[in-house]
């Protein structure tokens, strides 16, 4: 049975060395692999921003373009040990410098001059005077990175101080990393740890963010980093904290580092071959192939999708102000289990589009009402449009959202029989357009002949079609998917039954690699299965205005689908 001493002393758990010298080794490491460094590379060191004599901050990196990306350290040292600094911090500036990124390393005043509390104001005071210090220079984004009490710290300030910012702040900081990190810090109150701290239960709960209410900028990753060596309670604090980010919908992700302990995961920051530096690298090389918004050129990635909200809200609102239709139809009991039905004043037999709209199964802002926008110009050429809603994760799971969505689909499709409309044509776009493709199979399988006479094509607007990596990335926070499952609603794996259903695959110029490549991948799929299928790739969109420009009558997409449907 281990004591809590023992738990709460890295040292302890370290196989390199014995505990009585592993953080003198950490400490001649620091010193060593920062020694002569800003003799090398341009800095500003030791700039103070505070009374206190720890309270300074150095800029390493200041020959590099003034909008480089900036990583922020916050050192470690259980918030007293006064041989760990900001300035035997800047050993990672040599591998930050060659990827042209600037280094600051923020000093803080210790235990027992301070108080915790006091800690942290001081680092959040540093912080805000570097967020300036971006924003002066038009800095393409913040990192933080805090080590053992660093990541603390930096934990800390999920409460509220980082949702608390302007704007133009928040959208600056893109991702934070937490290595080996205490998140639970009541345990210390009992251990030597507390001499200096001299923490009582009540400071201990208010400090400690795995027991207070986090609420952070949905875009912010943060990354809950462990070693496998480190101790069994730090171990198992972030894991707890990695479940207590995902249940306040904080975009995490876990990253347990096989072979490394407390100070070894910090040491080998230096190595761009070590497994955490090729893990950031390759997340975020992955996160950005989700990502749509990180592909456009017409807007930063921060504010592409906040600007598509902005049109579909704007632009649905004009067409359900001017276009006869009947709102919030329920088809389940889910209170986004409802469609719409635009143009209701058209001729009994028209041709209907039924519209599945985007938003990875879990932007909230997305709905079947502001996709009523693309209602605008077939309404014009007698095309009714219905505009079906879903409910989201993790209220519910992904299969049963689909399951849920197959019966709107039927709903619909009754809808337009009644009518004795000419045919059914669907739309879907991102997540709507994934939808139809993983559904059609089953729709088809269980609607009666002269259901399926009615369906004449379907229009998959940038849509993925094999998703068995989305569990891998921020995405998957709310969807909680497994990789099984998501090879099951990858319809690029799966057995297809289209029947006779013409396929319009439309694909932007300007998405992401990986939505064109699939796009092509599929046709391919489709063509093979002998399904009548046929790929677009238009040219200076993308993946939101492609969408958008439904709107307007001379885009090329709206000419496809209007082109494709008067033959109805």
């Amino acid at each position: 049975m281990y004591t809590l001493e023992s738990l709460y002393s890295p040292s302890h758990w370290s196989k390199r060395h014995k505990k009585e010298i592993a953080v003198e080794k950490h400490i001649e490491f620091l010193n060593s692999a920062s020694l002569n460094i800003t003799k090398s590379i341009p800095t500003r060191d030791n700039i103070p921003y505070g009374p206190g004599s720890r309270q300074k901050y150095s800029i390493i990196g200041t020959d590099l373009k003034p909008d480089s990306p900036i990583l922020i350290i916050i050192h470690g040292g259980y918030w007293q040990a006064e041989e760990i600094t900001h300035q035997n911090m800047i050993f990672m500036s040599p591998i930050c410098h060659k990827n042209e990124v600037k280094l600051i390393t923020i000093g803080y005043d210790l235990c027992p001059v301070v108080t915790l509390q006091e800690i942290i104001d001081q680092v959040k005071t540093a912080i805000q005077i570097c967020l300036n210090y971006a924003k002066v220079n038009k800095s393409c984004g913040l990192y933080l990175l805090g080590h053992s009490a660093g990541a603390h710290i930096l934990a800390v300030l999920l409460e509220s101080f980082l949702y608390n910012l302007p704007n133009d702040e928040q959208s600056l900081i893109k991702e934070i990393f937490l290595i080996s990190g205490i998140y639970d810090i009541t345990p210390l109150i009992h251990t030597t740890v507390n001499e200096a701290l001299k923490l009582n239960s009540q400071d201990a709960k208010e400090l400690s963010p795995y027991l207070v209410e986090l609420n952070s900028p949905k875009h912010i990753i943060v990354h809950v980093i462990v070693a496998e060596h480190d101790s069994p309670s730090f171990i198992q604090q972030a894991i707890h904290f990695q479940v207590k980010l995902i249940n306040s919908n904080i975009t995490s992700r876990y990253n347990l580092i096989n072979e490394e302990d407390h100070f070894s995961i910090m040491e080998k920051l230096t190595d761009e071959n070590f497994d955490l530096i090729i893990r950031m690298s390759n997340d975020d090389e992955l996160e950005s192939l989700y990502n749509p918004s990180y592909w456009s050129k017409r807007l930063p990635k921060d504010a592409v999708v906040k600007e598509h909200i902005k049109f579909l809200n704007e632009k649905s609102e004009d067409v359900l102000n001017r276009i006869p239709n009947e709102l919030n139809i329920e088809y389940g009991p889910g209170p986004r289990e409802k469609y719409s039905i635009i143009g209701i004043n058209l001729p009994l037999d028209s041709p209907i589009i039924i519209h599945i709209h985007g938003g990875y199964y879990q932007e909230e802002l997305i709905n079947h009402v502001n996709n009523s926008f693309i209602a605008n110009i077939f309404y014009k050429y007698n095309i009714k449009t219905i505009s079906l809603g879903y409910e989201l994760s993790p209220k519910k799971n992904v299969v049963d959202i689909l399951k849920s969505l197959t019966d709107g689909c039927r709903k619909c499709l009754q809808y337009a029989l009644e009518c004795k409309s000419r045919g059914i044509y669907f739309c879907g776009h991102s997540g709507g357009a994934h939808a139809i493709s993983t559904i059609f199979s089953n729709l088809t399988y269980e609607i009666s002949i002269e259901e399926k006479s009615l369906i004449k094509g379907a229009f998959i607007i940038s849509a993925l079609f094999n998703i068995e990596k989305l569990p891998e990335v921020s995405a998957n926070q709310l969807l909680n998917l497994t990789v099984e499952s998501a090879q099951m609603l990858s319809p690029l794996l799966t057995k297809l039954n289209y029947e006779q259903t013409q396929f319009y695959l439309i694909s932007a110029e300007n998405d992401s690699p990986l939505f064109l490549k699939q796009a092509k991948q599929f046709h391919r799929k489709l063509q093979k299965e002998g399904i009548k299928s046929e790929l677009h790739i238009l040219s200076g969109v993308d993946h939101f205005d492609i969408f958008e420009k439904l709107y307007f009558e001379d885009f090329e997409l709206t000419k496809l689908i209007i082109n494709v449907i008067s033959k109805c």
